[in-house]
């Protein structure tokens, strides 16, 4: 990625206000790169998870990593309960990564803003607590809480539709997995422009993200929701 700023703005930016122009341009770039190396790994998560689930599907069933919001729902559910059954599905599936990968539980899980209020929302819910430090506040990206010790990641670039859940495993570097293996992860180089003489900064990194290990989709799950998932958070699902 590349940013430059103006010569006057340094100047303006250092005197009035005492801020290092190149220090915060430099900043916003390492963040943004940072934000395309996470959108590299959670596509590759997103893409084992699928993966997986259709194998799962194969030998246990179809529809056995599905959530029904409207089935077995009985006469008593409630914005509560059904958040509940959420939270338990997600249990259920963490162990069911370790019943097939046979190293571990899932450690984490990937989903949108829509789907973790939810999940915070759960934690106040008193007939069967749930387990959980997440907070109900808004704002939370990286990382948002745990749910049965399990971490929640909340991935901005999800559409507030796309209510896709992914779990999975993060385990030790010789167990099976997706693998960041990063050369350089942020170098900075700096060209002044001939004409204007306004600083300008590249900034690279050098990585590479691979899947390693013997069935490294199995250490992945991906959960589908059937139904209005606006009844998890009481609201009204858009047209």
């Amino acid at each position: 990625v590349s940013i430059s700023a103006t010569v006057e703005q340094i100047q303006d930016l250092n005197r009035v206000w005492n801020y290092d122009v190149i220090s915060m341009l430099e900043n916003v770039a390492v963040n943004d790169i940072a934000q395309s190396i996470n959108k590299r790994i959670t596509d590759r998560i997103f893409t084992m998870g699928d993966a997986h689930t259709t194998e799962v599907g194969l030998v246990e069933g179809a529809g056995i990593t599905d959530l029904d919001l409207n089935g077995g729902t009985g006469g008593f559910e409630n914005v509560s309960t059904l958040q509940r059954r959420l939270v338990t599905k997600i249990l259920e599936l963490a162990n069911l990564i370790y019943h097939r990968g046979r190293f571990g539980a899932a450690t984490f899980i990937v989903t949108n803003g829509r789907i973790a209020s939810a999940l915070a929302d759960v934690a106040g819910y008193s007939i069967a607590q749930v387990p959980t430090d997440m907070a109900g506040t808004a704002g939370n990206l990286y990382p948002a809480g745990k749910v049965y010790g399990v971490q929640v990641y909340v991935d901005p670039n999800l559409r507030w539709g796309d209510t896709r859940i992914t779990l999975g495993r993060k385990g030790a570097d010789e167990e099976p997995g997706v693998k960041f293996m990063p050369y350089i992860m942020a170098e900075s180089l700096q060209t002044i422009s001939e004409g204007t003489f306004s600083p300008k900064i590249g900034m690279k990194s050098r990585y590479a993200i691979t899947e390693a290990g013997w069935h490294p989709e199995t250490q992945y799950l991906s959960m589908n929701i059937i139904g209005d998932v606006g009844v998890l958070t009481g609201s009204v699902a858009p047209n």
